[in-house]
């Protein structure tokens, strides 16, 4: 293996360039798939507390509403 690997480095050196430049992008773009999908978990997660508490704060602004329109 290591005779054709040298042989494929010495025959075609611009194409083995290329191909660890392709390597280390595909590498980089795995990495930053991976941070981008962290944050949209956490992006999601922080999405449903906001929902969440507007639902609470709709509640509470409801029921002071109704308290209001019962003291009239």
């Amino acid at each position: 293996m290591d005779e054709v690997l040298k042989e494929l480095i010495l025959q075609a050196p611009w194409g083995v360039a290329i191909l660890v430049v392709v390597m280390a992008f595909l590498r980089h773009l795995g990495r930053y798939n991976e941070s981008m999908t962290k944050a949209m978990r956490e992006n999601s997660r922080v999405i449903c507390k906001l929902a969440n508490a507007l639902a609470r704060l709709e509640e509470r602004v409801e029921s002071m509403q109704q308290e209001l329109r019962s003291k009239r």
